[in-house]
């Protein structure tokens, strides 16, 4: 008797949803409930996030008061999307000559591209290498001559893909750049060298300046600074072509910067309302699902009022506190941890999709900002026990009287 049971063929079934290719993304990938992941530029920061940033967020970064660590991070998510291809707009309160002096010229090196551009060897070396080899024969290892054909096999299969590649036109502006970084999510940046002229002119970031627009003189001119400033920005998304319009698929990933937001420049000591509306419905076009967009600002929190730092940290997905241990002497974890730079207090993950809170497995974090990058290790304290034996046995040897301690 012949069964009725037929394996249900998702493919051929009709009104079947196709699934969104991320892969066509640069530094971007998919990940549960729905979402896509892409890179904060730094390893650590990505593994404490679970993998890295989810399209759509906002990434706060709570600004120290005695440093400028925050700038490091910044710079990171900055030279991530510049190195990947991605559309990249900062809005500052300085002008653009010096935000691009100051910032945007001492970006780190992308490590990964050098690396990338070194890996592929040419034809012509593996022509001219396998003929030296040829003619010069392995007296004293012959037996070893198969597994250098095999290299040179290899060496020459990954030129000829490499010229293939450079051959057919990629889909994005970036040619074979964006082909040879399309399975990188996290890039290598070397903060001991500047960011190359050529990278940073083939992908220069779109720049908004505050303080370039008109003088501020009354609150209702800080009400039309900010509407001006967010139809910049939603003017800067529809030109990044990371729009889901009319079922055309994305071709890129915009990334946003705000710069020391709510600070004293941007003017939000004079109409505090205005900036709180500003950033809601800049979070409500980057978590609609017409566009592939995230965001990170900086905020001197240290500057603000308790409630207006809660309602920030409301209408954000991350949040991460920065506390330097420079003019902090007398704190006993800058005393044990005198190695590193400061605390990072892990204080929100995003939760997106899901009604599921994530929990957050370790709040503090310990930084250090190395030649070439920034080290970000969990913090563990020695065991209590160990500190209180010592120092009872210290004061037992000092004191030299009897006592009833078991130590002795």
């Amino acid at each position: 008797m012949m069964s009725s049971f037929k394996r249900f063929n998702r493919t051929s079934a009709k009104g079947a949803n196709k699934p969104h290719k991320s892969s066509e993304i640069t530094g971007c990938r998919s990940w549960i409930n729905g979402t896509r992941l892409t890179s904060s530029g730094s390893g650590d920061l990505d593994n404490i996030f679970a993998g890295g940033l989810a399209v759509g967020s906002i990434f706060l970064i709570k600004e120290d008061k005695h440093s400028s660590y925050f700038n490091v991070l910044l710079k990171y998510f900055i030279a991530e999307g510049i190195g990947q291809d991605h559309s990249v707009c900062c809005i500052t309160p300085k002008s653009e000559e010096d935000f691009r002096e100051e910032f945007l010229n001492r970006l780190p090196r992308n490590a990964t591209l050098l690396r990338l551009r070194s890996d592929e060897p040419s034809s012509s070396s593996v022509k001219d290498l396998r003929q030296e080899e040829q003619k010069s024969d392995l007296l004293v290892a012959w037996q070893y001559q198969k597994y250098l054909d095999s290299e040179l096999d290899a060496a020459s299969n990954l030129s000829s893909r490499a010229s293939k590649a450079s051959k057919t036109p990629s889909k994005s502006s970036g040619g074979q750049r964006s082909s040879n970084r399309r399975n990188v999510l996290c890039q290598n940046h070397d903060f001991s060298k500047r960011i190359d002229s050529d990278v940073l002119k083939s992908n220069s970031p779109f720049l908004i300046s505050l303080s370039s627009q008109f003088e501020i003189d009354s609150v209702d001119q800080v009400a039309k600074l900010y509407r001006t400033t967010f139809d910049s920005i939603v003017k800067f998304l529809e030109k990044s072509k990371c729009s889901l319009n009319n079922g055309a698929s994305p071709s890129r990933l915009a990334r946003i910067v705000l710069h020391s937001a709510a600070s004293p420049l941007w003017h939000t000591d004079r109409n505090e309302r205005e900036f709180l509306s500003f950033l809601h419905s800049l979070r409500v076009v980057i978590r609609s699902s017409h566009s592939n967009t995230v965001c990170c600002l900086s905020v001197p929190a240290y500057l603000l009022t308790n409630s207006l730092i809660k309602k920030i940290e409301h209408l954000s997905d991350y949040v991460v506190h920065l506390q330097s241990f420079i003019g902090d002497f007398n704190s006993p974890t800058q005393l044990e941890y005198g190695d590193y730079d400061g605390l990072l207090h892990v204080q929100r993950l995003a939760h997106i999709n899901t009604m599921a809170i994530p929990r957050i497995e370790h709040e503090k974090y310990l930084f250090k900002m190395k030649r070439r990058r920034i080290a970000i290790d969990r913090l563990c304290l020695p065991p209590e026990t160990s500190r209180s034996t010592k120092k009872t046995a210290t004061v037992g040897c000092i004191s030299g009287g009897k006592t009833d301690s078991k130590l002795e």
